[in-house]
């Protein structure tokens, strides 16, 4: 290390594979190589070098439901934290990856994933309205609101340099999103015109 400059030091590369425990949904295996989102949040959770806490204050019935969603779609984490975050911070990067966010029930840790839900509908006429209870308040577009975004990820197949995606080609304004932990096109693709489609739309 004493010999080496700053530009020799910037020519040295790892290729790191990750190894976490794996849930069977009844008990932990060994350590095996993994690029799951869920078993990434659960060894933050419990390792030493994490939250340092029990699994039974995780929700793993959840957990283990997104693990086999995310397997099918494809979605992973292949980020590595190089600099001091908290707990929360990591935990909530890591799930952002699976288009979802952590949340407390209680002690428990849950998540809650963005997606289409099945909601309840109801009709709405002047014989169910209190009188003068209804109003609608129009906003006009704002020339300064996103028409678009701009994901920033880093390309596996490109030797992991940063790499963009515009989800679409007529935006001129768009909102710029850092994907962190995300490397593979298709999965940055895919979350680009989702949120698109949701205008734009984001958790962080």
């Amino acid at each position: 290390k004493g010999n080496m400059n700053l530009e020799t030091d910037k020519k040295i590369n790892v290729v790191a594979k990750r190894h976490l425990p794996q849930w069977d949904g009844s008990s932990w295996g060994s350590p095996t190589y993994s690029r799951s989102i869920a078993f990434a949040i659960a060894d933050v959770w419990m390792a030493s070098y994490g939250a340092s806490r029990s699994f039974y204050d995780l929700d793993m019935e959840k957990l283990l439901e997104l693990h086999e969603l995310w397997e099918e779609r494809g979605d992973y984490f292949d980020g590595v934290f190089d600099s001091q975050v908290t707990v929360w911070e990591a935990i909530t990067k890591i799930a952002r990856a699976g288009r979802c966010r952590p949340v407390f029930q209680g002690n428990k840790l849950t998540f809650v994933r963005d997606g289409e839900k099945t909601v309840y509908t109801a009709l709405f006429n002047s014989n169910n309205i209190l009188p003068d209870s209804f109003n609608i308040n129009l906003v006009f577009a704002d020339e300064d609101e996103p028409d678009g975004v701009k994901i920033k990820y880093l390309d596996a197949d490109d030797l992991y340099r940063e790499t963009e995606i515009l989800s679409s080609s007529t935006a001129t304004n768009p909102r710029e999103i850092d994907f962190f932990g995300v490397t593979e096109y298709e999965q940055a693709w895919r979350e680009s015109q989702y949120l698109h489609k949701h205008q734009y739309r984001d958790w962080e």
